[in-house]
């Protein structure tokens, strides 16, 4: 029986031909790696492989981030990469910065910016991720879109070694650069000042079931701050579900207010001690807010509020919360320090993980 030739062989051996017979003159472009995974149905290090032996050859020449040319005069300066970028919904608490930064940092490295959304969901991710793949982007820069399991089409690019980078959020186990807020470190700042102020009961407020592993990470950190604190003192004083909402849907408000309501009437008969409340993100501290002045009590007066992120209302009346403003401009320079860093050595995965900055507003005192 004839031994069948590996795939990467006859890859590279219809590729040799075509260069040796001038299909691809001294200096032209090759199909990049992703499109040899397609027109031969093979994974990225076959391709990859089938390239590399090329290399080898002294045929072609590769320029991480630009593409593989046939040796010659390769001209690559004026081949201008492209990065794609994928974040959920921007809010005026937390997004918007960090889009703005990563275009002026990529603007800076002469780099074309790719920019889709997915509104949080993973199957418009999986669409969103098919439709720029096609672009023939150098890399990509993704929030995932939170979910029980790992987005189908995500899952399939860090299998196949596409150059990519997670910003805010991390996959377990996966092979994968990503940045984000050090959330341990940032709760701990935060309950830390709490218990500064004199609060000796705190509890924390989330959403619960929440696939996001940056909000799990900040319930996970405070639990257990609160409950094995170094001076041994247990502040933990127990864990309120604020109810998912639609932020923008004025009808959901009011249905997820009204359960909130009623909730918290209960909590805090059961939990007299709490003086103040550690929220995982803004807007369901703004609903905490209203549902405890609704009750009749004052805040910072009675209750005290700390969150993540809020909006900055510089001419608006409106409650300042004391809040962890997350550090979106060097969010965005780190991922694509990375991004390129990826580019340049495949296999080296790096982590940044970065401190977010305390800002005292007007729901919080000394008591």
């Amino acid at each position: 029986m004839v031994k069948k030739e590996p795939l990467y062989i006859s890859i590279t051996n219809e590729l040799r031909t075509a260069i040796e017979s001038g299909d691809y003159s001294n200096g032209e472009q090759l199909p990049t790696e992703l499109e040899l995974m397609k027109k031969y149905d093979v994974s990225r290090v076959t391709a990859r492989k089938s390239l590399d032996s090329l290399v080898m050859e002294g045929l072609i020449e590769r320029f991480p981030g630009k593409g593989t040319f046939v040796s010659g005069k390769v001209n690559i300066a004026t081949q201008k990469r492209t990065f794609g970028v994928i974040l959920p919904a921007i809010s005026p608490c937390f997004g918007t910065q960090l889009l703005y930064k990563i275009s002026a940092r990529l603007q800076k490295e002469n780099i074309n910016l790719l920019y889709m959304g997915t509104e949080d969901d993973q199957y418009t991710e999986a669409k969103v991720i098919t439709d720029i793949t096609k672009t023939q982007i150098d890399g990509l820069i993704i929030w995932p879109a939170s979910g029980e399991f790992i987005g189908k089409e995500l899952l399939r690019l860090i299998l196949e070694e596409f150059p990519i980078v997670l910003i805010d959020r991390y996959i377990q186990d996966a092979k994968v650069s990503f940045v984000s807020t050090d959330n341990y470190k940032t709760i701990e700042k935060a309950l830390k000042y709490l218990i500064e102020l004199g609060h000796k009961k705190i509890a924390i407020a989330s959403k619960l079931s929440d696939h996001n592993s940056s909000i799990r990470d900040r319930l996970l950190a405070a639990q257990l701050y609160l409950s094995e604190n170094k001076d041994g003192v247990n502040y933990f004083g127990g864990v309120l579900e604020i109810p998912k909402f639609n932020r923008e849907d004025p009808k959901d408000i009011a249905e997820k207010k009204a359960e909130l309501l009623a909730t918290l009437k209960k909590f805090l008969v059961n939990n007299k001690e709490i003086t103040s409340f550690m929220v995982t993100e803004y807007y369901p501290a703004t609903l905490l807010y209203e549902c405890l002045t609704e009750l009749g009590y004052s805040v910072p007066d009675d209750y005290s509020i700390i969150c993540f992120d809020s909006p900055d209302f510089s001419l608006e009346h409106a409650i300042r919360f004391t809040h962890l403003r997350q550090r979106e401009d060097i969010l965005a320079e780190k991922s694509v320090d990375l991004l390129l860093s990826v580019i340049e050595n495949p296999h080296q995965i790096q982590n940044n993980l970065i401190d977010a900055d305390l800002i005292i507003g007007e729901t919080t005192k000394k008591i």
